[in-house]
Parts: C-alpha cells; structure tokens; sequence
C-alpha cells in the first residue's frame, strides 16, 4: 500500500496482479490480465502502428488498399481473358502466340496470389477496432498469418521464375527467329518446374520447426517470458542434470533445440507450456517472410539470402535481356521506312524500358536492403510494412499492363466513345470567337479547312490501328 508509481506499474484491471514492479513494463512478459502492461504507447517503437491499429497511417492504408485492389482486378481479368484467348479463341493462333499467353497466364496467377495476399491483411487492418495490441502475438504465430506469409512468397517467387522464362522466351524470338521453334512440352516443364519450386520454397519453414523458429513465448512465466533461439545451447545447459546426461547419451546432438528446451522446462512444472511460436513468417504483423535476415539473431538467414540471391540474380538477366531486345530493335528500325511502323518500334521500345525499370524498383530495393542486413548494417524494422504492402504488390498490380494486351484491349473496347469525342468535340467545326463582320464565306473555308483536318487525323488513327493489327501476330509483345 502507498506504493508510488515511481516503483510500481498498477494493472487496475480486476484481475491478478494488482500491481507489478517497474521494471516489467514493455519487457515482453504480458504480467497484467489484460495486458496493459505491455500494450502502452512507449512499448510500441513502430512507426506504423499503435496500441490500437496494425497499420495506423490512413494514407498508407488507402494507398495499399489501391495497389490491393489493382493487383486483384487487373490479373483476374488477365486470367480470364487469357483462358478464353487459348481454349476458346475464334481464330488459330501461332505457336508463339500460344506460347506467349500460357506465360502470362501463369504469371497472372502467381500476382494474383500477391494481390490476395496484400488485400487479406488490408481486410485483417480494417476489421481491428481496437487493442490490436493486445492479439498482436496471437495474430503472428497464428496459421493465418503464415498462410499468407507462404501464399505471398509462393506468388512472388512463382512470378519472378515466369518473367525470367519470357525474358528468355522473347530473347530466342528476337535474337534467333530462325532458330527451332520452342515446343509447348518445353514450356509446359519450365512452368512446372517454377510451381514446384515456389511452393516448395514457401512451405520449407513448415516443416522444419527447430530451424525456423526464432523465438517462442511462455505467458505469465516466473523465469521466462520470450526465449530466443541463441539463448537455447546455455539455457538447455543450466536446466541439464547430470541424471539427465546419464538416462540420455544422445543429450548433446539434441543440444539447440526448442524440443529439448521446452522438455527441459516442462519438467521443472508440467504446466509450463508454451503459448506462441514465432517463426519465419512472424516477423512482423504484415506476415512477411523474413527477408532481411540477421545472422546473429536469425537461424533461418542463409535461407533468405538464398531466396535474395536468386531473386537477384534473376534481375540480372531480365536486365541484361532486354537490353538486347533493345538494341535488336533498334537495328532493325534503322532500316525501315514507314514512319507508322517506326513509331510502333518505338513505343515497343518505351515498354522494354519501362519493364526493366518497374523490376529494378521493386526487387532491387528488397535484395539490397537484405544484403545490408546480411553484412551487419541494420535494417529498420519498420521496412517490412513498406516492402510487404507496397513494393512487392506494385510489381503485380503493373504487370498485367507491362505484359498482356490490356491496355489495347481496353483501348480498342473504348473506340465507340473515342469515335463520339473525335465527332462532337474534336471536330465540332464551330469558331464562336469569329467576328461576326466576318464574311460567310470565310467562315465557310475555315469550318471546310477544319472538318478536312478531323477527317485526316481519323483516317490516320484507322492507319496506325490496322497497322497495330497487322503485326500483333509478328511480335511476341
């Protein structure tokens, strides 16, 4: 009693403590029933979130909850339209043709699992009120959040091994059209083969709990609150009796291991149990795999700088790829003559330039931040929720406009209402600003004069359209 709060933290939430020491705020261990003591303003760090929200910036959350919304409407409606365009197309198309929309078929798939995984944990945000706080680590070391940790990984993974296929696909096109032709059984293994490896990569640190797990929690434990895996080998080691050593010769290989620690524990009180684990898709409430791995903390880190590392160097050659591409068309523009299809060379140009600048954007950011990481240069923790939410989604939300004809499609769905400006605005032949002294006749030649210029640029608009329509079969963009 008279106790002051100089010394003393009072829980006055009805239960058991009633107060505790100082010194047990915000230091891992929920000690108060309703866990206030670890859910106040001073204990959360993140820049992004607060007691109460997950994410708190609303102008961060709408800006998510676009790119979510982009990435799932856009490559739904590039897998639709790609089915129907391979099995139930009016026309037969080429091989290459074929070739092309099976890819990015497939690569609309592996963005829409990026787009889903973005838009649950937008829905997961909205639907917390209030005291996020206080679920944080039930959310984290729940199957949810590692299903969309592994769904997420699946998807980008899935989805940079396809680019890295139609890099290599356009590059034999372009470079070698003469060469043998790509069989659809070739492609058909490669985008196996991408599956199998993507998934396996995002359900790897399910099975391997001892390797994965980076720290577990007890709840209300005398001795331990959060326990991390570099604390296990001493921890094990104390808690060892020499009975112990002698009912059990194999005690030393089983030294590290969460098994043998939580065993160890168990029997110093059965009721000792753990409540959360906290493993590679925990890091942060965004379920993020971990992909800014530090050594001294991480036990999964070269598992990371693995997945860095190939994702890298697949960078590299998509870069390198159409670099090639680039100069290739650049030969052969040298040598044409109609201006129209020079401009269609050119914008195809414009689109190799934007697809390696939109990759460097989004996947080089990640690879260095998590080589920084690797080579001690520590990485805010707060990185996550950007990388996670924004710059691996964006990369998914652009691509069905970087790869499939969307935006030609739409284009040309919306020549009806393009015809009506070029006939009610664009060539409304009405000058309201002549002077009405003028003669009629004069207006006549004006108004004569500007229909004739509408009617040119239609006629031209037809040209560069019949003409887009004419080699669409001759290029594999």
């Amino acid at each position: 009693m008279h106790c002051s709060n100089e010394t003393h933290f009072y829980c006055n939430d009805g239960g058991e403590p009633k107060f505790i020491a100082k010194i047990q705020v915000c230091d891992g261990s929920e000690d108060c029933t309703s866990s206030l003591d670890e859910c106040l303003d001073r204990c959360i760090s993140s820049a992004f979130s607060n007691v109460n929200l997950m994410i708190s910036n609303e102008h961060f959350v709408s800006f998510t909850w676009i790119i979510s919304l982009f990435a799932v409407i856009g490559n739904l409606f590039v897998s639709s339209r790609s089915i129907r365009n391979i099995f139930f197309s009016k026309q037969q198309l080429l091989k290459h043709e074929l070739i092309i929309k099976y890819l990015i078929f497939n690569l609309s798939l592996s963005d829409l699992l990026v787009g889903l995984y973005t838009l649950a944990i937008c829905i997961k945000n909205a639907t917390i009120t209030k005291d996020y706080c206080k679920t944080d680590r039930q959310w984290r070391s729940g199957f949810t959040c590692s299903a969309l940790g592994t769904l997420l990984l699946i998807g980008s993974e899935n989805s940079v091994i396809t680019l890295t296929i139609i890099t290599g696909f356009r590059m034999k096109t372009v470079l070698r059209p003469f060469a043998k032709e790509t069989s659809m059984k070739m492609i058909a293994c490669l985008l196996t083969l991408s599956w199998v490896v993507s998934i396996v990569l995002g359900l790897i640190p399910f099975f391997n709990q001892d390797f994965f797990i980076d720290s577990i929690w007890y709840d209300r434990h005398p001795l331990y609150s959060t326990i991390n895996k570099k604390d296990v080998v001493n921890l094990s080691r104390s808690l060892l009796t020499k009975q112990r050593f002698e009912d059990d010769p194999a005690i030393e290989e089983k030294l590290g291991t969460w098994s043998l620690l939580e065993s160890l524990i168990s029997d110093l009180n059965s009721t000792y149990k753990v409540e959360r684990r906290f493993g590679y898709y925990s890091t942060h409430g965004v379920c993020l795999p971990t992909l800014f791995p530090n050594p001294n903390t991480d036990t999964a880190w070269l598992y990371s700088l693995f997945i860095l590392i190939v994702n890298f160097l697949a960078f590299i050659f998509i870069f390198i790829g159409y670099v090639k591409i680039y100069r290739k068309t650049r030969e052969k523009n040298a040598a044409v003559s109609d201006k129209l299809r020079a401009e269609l060379a050119r914008k195809m140009q414009t689109k190799i330039t934007r697809i390696i600048l939109t990759d460097f954007l989004c996947w080089m950011p990640v690879c260095i931040m998590g080589f920084l990481q690797v080579s001690g240069i520590n990485i805010p923790y707060d990185a996550y929720v950007p990388v996670g939410l924004i710059i691996i989604p964006i990369n998914s939300a652009l691509n069905p406009f970087l790869y499939s004809d969307v935006p030609d499609y739409v284009w040309k769905k919306l020549s009806p209402i393009r015809s009506w400006i070029y006939k009610n605005i664009m060539g409304r032949c009405v000058r309201d600003n002549f002077d009405e002294k003028k003669s009629s006749r004069n207006r006549r030649n004006v108004q004569s004069g500007s229909c004739r210029q509408t009617y040119s640029s239609t006629t031209q608009l037809q040209r560069v359209e019949e003409i887009q329509t004419s080699t669409q079969r001759e290029t594999t963009f």
